[in-house]
């Protein structure tokens, strides 16, 4: 009697597993067959581990007589078999689903007069006794208990020769990327390692950087551990974005290789250091920090930022320093920044650009109680004038930790404030803040409405409001000639005044430009010999008026030279050369024939002139970008010599916004420590301060 049965698999111990018992039930015990007698009895004690070695796969099983044939495993995957190595391995390949992916079992073995002992990793042993072995036929007993009686049975398998068939790739579709939370820190790629039935040869790394392109990928890894299913790549190419794929070779040559995998190094994450509270001195700020242990190291950044908590526009981070070694682990800022109480953070940046992600203050960064001197504590600065006899600015803006607006008086020399103006303006136009000197004195001039707060220069104590009596105008700029002889203008007259104290007394007045203009643009700039220069950014003609010593207007003159100027005063005249200079278009005007002496690109942002006349300060800072984080602002300051056709360039501690020359001849700038526009521009951190440029 045959029985339709599938030989299953081999047993993890004892080699194989018994055909199910259900179907030899019935069948008849040989009592002499149980014993040991006739377990080894019949033994081919000439078979050698040379007839031995292959591929076999069982076809048929009997017990007590009766044969069962064994079938496939599956269509698609073959037979099960089994195979003898000359190095004394026994291994087994069994195919449980159709995806041919082989569940295999191996032991040592060895071969005395025809008795095979396979021993597992525990230890323990299994027999098989060689009955019949020729090229292409191997028949061997084995003892299992079939039926559970506690007698073991006799089990004869008949096996043939057997060539698998092509291996199928199941190796290179599982070619993939870790890029879970706990890999971002490398880049690492697995796979599923090879179990097939052939001799392992080695796994192929290939790496190609930016297009993905595997003729232009190159070898990176050869691995000969059948086992491994991780590589990380240690040294990678430094590319935006790196693609590598896989190879699996056995004896028989390529098995499979995987599509290219794409990763996108940006996305890579790097472990930040923890950073110790700084040590502050003086003029210093000492750092130190743990090593980085991580991967893909390229350098420390250490930066500061002019903010703890927070982002938005102005919030602001410079890089103090980089440090290419590992192993240093500390640093001293003998140069710190221009900001108030800098936050220091000291980052990780690997090869590829990617920052470390801490910034937890306390552990990653730190806030330092750090100012230098020359920071004036000003937020912002919205009006400026310019000591003519000292080395004092006059400053409108708003104090750190205040809310209101206040004048400062600041000497550059002693970086002290020495006044602070006692009742600030309520109100401010776009008149500027003056410093004059008459009569009654140095003072300074601030416009408000219809009139003019008045400050003792020295002590900035407010004095009283100045007003043209019974007139109440809308005062767009003015002038101090003499003898208590003013010049104003607003929007459609030019008025003279003779002042008597707080009082301004209408002398003469005069319609300026038949057509009226807003936006207050108008400007007044003070010529020799009484005589003043009148216009408007939107009149392609200015307006020259003389005044004799009674404060009348005596002669109206037009002129063709532009005033430009928006209320940034862009224009400014010169006695010693009797020239007007236009910034706003980069011309110098003669003031005797009206003819262009000079047309002039740089600086491309122009502040004022030297007192001889023949410099103009500026930068290359644009006032009115838009991406103030992308622009190319830089901490330089620059002079045109318009008499050589020359420019200079001078370093900067800051960034220059305004550039004038002093009374001692020095060139003087109002800079910010970090990126600003303007200085009427709101920061997180104060970091204005006044520098000589040198």
């Amino acid at each position: 009697m045959k029985h339709s049965l599938r030989f299953s698999h081999f047993k993890v111990y004892g080699l194989f597993a018994f055909l199910v018992s259900s179907l030899l039930v019935g069948c008849s015990k040989d009592d002499d067959g149980t014993g040991n007698n006739s377990f080894y009895s019949g033994a081919l004690k000439s078979a050698t581990i040379t007839n031995l070695e292959g591929s076999w796969s069982i076809v048929e099983a009997e017990s007590n007589g009766e044969k069962v044939e064994i079938p496939p495993t599956t269509q698609e995957c073959g037979r099960d078999f089994f195979n003898f190595s000359t190095e004394n391995r026994y291994s087994e390949f069994l195919f449980t689903s159709s995806s041919c992916a082989p569940e295999s079992n191996s032991y040592g073995f060895e071969l005395i007069d025809g008795i095979i002992t396979l021993t597992d990793q525990l230890g323990q042993n299994e027999e098989l006794v060689i009955i019949e072995l020729t090229s292409e036929k191997l028949s061997f007993k084995t003892q299992i208990d079939i039926d559970e009686d506690g007698t073991m049975d006799i089990l004869i398998f008949y096996a043939r020769r057997y060539n698998p068939p092509a291996e199928i790739d199941i190796y290179s579709s599982t070619f993939i990327h870790n890029n879970t939370v706990d890999y971002r820190d490398k880049i690492q790629l697995s796979w599923f390692p090879y179990i097939g039935y052939n001799e392992f040869s080695r796994y192929e790394i290939y790496r190609s950087a930016g297009d993905c392109d595997k003729t232009k990928a190159e070898l990176i890894a050869t691995l000969e551990t059948q086992e491994i299913d991780v590589f990380i790549d240690e040294n990678p190419a430094v590319s935006d974005n790196l693609c590598y794929y896989f190879r699996v070779y056995t004896d028989k040559g390529l098995l499979g290789e995987s599509e290219l995998v794409s990763i996108d190094t940006g996305d890579l994450e790097v472990s930040p250091v923890t950073v110790s509270e700084p040590v502050v001195g003086n003029e210093s700020i000492s750092l130190n920090w743990t090593q980085y242990f991580g991967r893909y190291f390229s350098h420390y950044e250490i930066t500061a930022r002019n903010y703890s908590s927070g982002s938005g526009y102005g919030y602001q981070e410079i890089t103090v320093k980089t440090i290419d070694d590992i192993s240093t682990l500390e640093f001293t800022d003998n140069d710190p920044p221009y900001f108030l109480n800098p936050v220091y953070t000291v980052y990780v940046v690997d090869i590829f650009g990617n920052k470390s992600l801490g910034t937890i203050e306390g552990e990653h960064s730190w806030q330092t109680n750090f100012k230098r001197k020359e920071l004036l504590g000003l937020d912002f600065i919205r009006k400026l004038a310019i000591d003519p006899d000292d080395t004092i600015v006059y400053l409108y803006g708003r104090q750190t930790g205040n809310q209101d607006l206040t004048i400062i008086k600041y000497n550059y020399t002693t970086n002290t404030i020495e006044a602070i103006s006692d009742i600030p303006p309520t109100s401010h136009t776009d008149i500027d803040m003056k410093v004059i000197e008459t009569e009654e004195g140095k003072e300074i001039l601030f416009a408000q409405g219809n009139g003019f707060n008045v400050y003792d220069a020295t002590t900035l104590e407010y004095k009283y409001e100045l007003r043209i009596v019974d007139l109440y105008p809308s005062f767009n700029d003015l002038t101090y000639l003499s003898n208590n002889l003013w010049v104003f203008t607003d929007d459609d007259e030019v008025f003279t005044c003779i002042r008597d104290g707080k009082d301004l007394n209408l002398v003469d007045s005069e319609v300026h430009f038949t057509e009226h203009q807003s936006s207050n643009n108008y400007q007044i700039i003070n010529l020799d010999n009484n005589q003043v220069l009148i216009g408007h950014s939107n009149e392609p003609n200015s307006l020259r008026f003389t005044i004799d010593s009674n404060g009348f207007l005596t002669e109206r003159t037009s002129i063709p030279i532009p005033i430009l100027s928006d209320w940034k005063k862009e224009t400014f005249y010169n006695a010693n050369q009797n020239y007007i200079v236009n910034l706003a278009e980069g011309r110098l005007y003669s003031l005797t024939n009206y003819s262009v002496l000079d047309n002039f690109v740089e600086p491309n942002f122009s502040y004022g002139i030297s007192a001889d006349g023949n410099i103009i300060f500026g930068s290359e800072n644009d006032p009115d970008v838009i991406d103030l984080l992308d622009s190319q602002h830089e901490k330089k300051a620059y002079t045109y010599d318009w008499t050589s056709q020359t420019i200079d360039e001078y370093a900067t501690k800051g960034y220059p916004h305004f550039i004038f020359e002093n009374h001692l001849g020095q060139k003087i700038s109002i800079s910010s420590g970090l990126l600003r526009p303007r200085l009427d521009f709101g920061m997180p951190s104060p970091d204005l301060f006044v520098e000589r440029i040198e």
